[in-house]
């Protein structure tokens, strides 16, 4: 008598593996052992893929030290004529700067003719330069600023690198320290040869754009601290020092110097201009 389950399905037969290594036909059940390793040859091959995929992927677009230094240059800074659209290279320097150290860097020297040229080389000597219309707008530079005709060696705007005048306010605090004030005072050139009141509001206007400059750019490096004996007189004990010799990641400055000095500059010599009709004018000294 057939079983129920047998009746209510008459097309249900029973599968059994018969042992015969001559057959490979095994319908739709075939034997543990051969199921398991198509299973296993299955995710081998998926894995296989998967790395052999994302592996490709991460070598044709993973990013590159270029493309990484453009992205940062371009995040951290808006559009500038002196570099355009190529990529700014970045660099680790050390620095080495020490207190007491025997620095021989010429910019902390007491004030001479050649510290002075020195500081002048870092692109202080630089003339403001000329930017067409495009430039001035990619640059955020408004077209009513100050314009420069052909006629007196335009057309364009004139304008100045924000790090080099940078430099030229730490240069200015560099002569205004009270022990290189005097002769600065002495030569009267450059900022110096104005009267006392414009002198002092040219070294605050210094003191807090670098200010400004420093949070806007904090560095978010550490200085460690070592521990240094005294070499002149052993009696005293060793003293617990900052590490200011670090290395830091920075953008190619010559890189910068030379692309400015190959931009359009203006000669400022014999220069005759006056405000165009569309030109701002404020109210009083900025």
């Amino acid at each position: 008598m057939e079983s129920s389950t047998a009746a209510a399905e008459p097309f249900l037969i029973e599968s059994k593996y018969i042992e015969d290594n001559t057959s490979e036909d095994w319908g739709i059940n075939p034997p543990p052992g051969r199921h398991n390793l198509l299973r296993l040859l299955y995710l081998v091959s998926g894995i296989l893929v998967l790395v052999f995929t994302n592996t490709t992927t991460y070598f044709l677009f993973r990013p590159t030290n270029d493309y990484l230094d453009a992205h940062c240059a371009s995040h951290t800074s808006v559009w500038s004529p002196v570099v355009g659209d190529k990529n700014l290279k970045f660099e680790t320097v050390f620095f080495n700067s020490t207190l007491y150290g025997s620095s021989n860097s010429i910019y902390r020297q007491k004030p001479s003719r050649e510290v002075d040229e020195a500081w002048n080389a870092l692109g202080l000597d630089l003339p403001p330069m000329l930017l067409t219309s495009e430039e001035a707008v990619k640059s955020g530079v408004s077209l009513d600023r100050v314009r420069v005709e052909e006629k007196d060696g335009g057309p364009g705007y004139p304008v100045i690198v924000e790090g080099f005048h940078n430099i030229h306010c730490l240069n200015l605090l560099r002569q205004a320290l009270y022990f290189n004030a005097d002769k600065y005072h002495d030569w009267k050139e450059g900022a110096w040869s104005n009267d006392e009141e414009t002198l002092q509001k040219h070294i605050g206007h210094c003191v807090d754009m670098l200010r400004i400059v420093l949070m806007c750019t904090a560095d978010t490096g550490v200085h460690p601290f070592v521990w240094a004996k005294n070499s002149n007189n052993g009696s005293i004990p060793p003293h617990v020092f900052p590490d200011f010799q670090r290395s830091h990641k920075c953008k190619n400055f010559d890189t910068i110097l030379q692309q400015t000095r190959k931009k359009k500059a203006l000669k400022t010599s014999k220069l005759t201009i006056y405000p165009q009709k569309d030109s701002l004018i404020l109210p009083d000294w900025p």
